[in-house]
């Protein structure tokens, strides 16, 4: 565990891993699950910040006890920039602080349509609608290696069974752009391929994640979100997000 976690701010956190006062060394996980152990008296301080959000690692610092030698001192060099920001946010997440959330009206879209199932339902558009913009969501705001994780907790399904969902509900951009549909994409109309509504297009090289909720869909789930679950409705229209409309990663 980390020495500390200082909240400067509401959106800007301190996180320390260092030795503590009894001597037991700390140690950084790395992606395959390795550890890096962290020798006494050296620190690893990182300052973390959310904006717009999106999980920044905004600053590192390493300080190394004045008793080693700096010439052999060598167990900070396997550390990285997703190594680090990985080890904060799995301890900031732990106290419930820095985990990005969507828009006030599709959250509580979301609390209603989860307040009688631990999952959320693929039936209707607006069920599709919340799914496939909360995956684009999590691709553009989540560090990868906890995706899977905050779409579990938001959705109540993982990375792998949305996959699936997507898979069943989506076309490749090249299956269009082979019938000259890729423009209905961003047309207020529905329209169809194969005689089924497009609900999602998806990139069509296997190694991209991500893709494109057509306009039809986003403006549909749009007016549905501003009658139902926006509280300012008479001031303010509500609309997605654009991290939340496509993704690619």
């Amino acid at each position: 565990m980390p020495r500390k976690i200082d909240t400067v701010k509401d959106n800007y956190w301190v996180v320390t891993f260092g030795s503590n006062s009894v001597g037991e060394k700390e140690s950084l996980r790395t992606d395959k699950g390795k550890l890096i152990k962290i020798p006494l008296n050296n620190t690893v301080q990182a300052t973390i910040e959310m904006v717009a959000n999106q999980i920044r690692l905004k600053d590192v610092s390493i300080y190394y006890s004045p008793l080693d030698d700096e010439y052999e001192n060598t167990w900070a060099d396997k550390l990285t920039h997703k190594i680090i920001l990985d080890n904060c946010v799995r301890y900031l997440w732990a106290e419930n602080k820095a985990i990005p959330v969507l828009t006030e009206a599709e959250e509580r879209f979301l609390a209603h349509t989860l307040k009688d199932s631990e999952r959320v339902s693929t039936k209707g558009n607006y069920n599709k609608a919340l799914i496939f913009s909360t995956w684009c969501f999590a691709l553009n705001n989540i560090p990868r290696g906890f995706q899977s994780e905050w779409l579990e907790m938001k959705l109540g399904m993982d990375n792998s069974y949305i996959q699936q969902i997507i898979n069943r509900n989506s076309v490749k951009y090249s299956d269009l752009k082979a019938e000259n549909k890729t423009a209905d994409i961003w047309k207020s109309k529905k329209f169809e391929y194969k005689d089924k509504p497009v609900y999602f297009v998806r990139h069509s090289d296997k190694k991209i994640q991500g893709g494109y909720m057509p306009k039809w869909l986003i403006d549909e789930y749009e007016k549905f979100l501003n009658k139902e679950f926006n509280p300012t409705n008479d001031f303010f229209q509500y609309t997605l997000n654009p991290e939340s409309k496509g993704a690619v990663k």
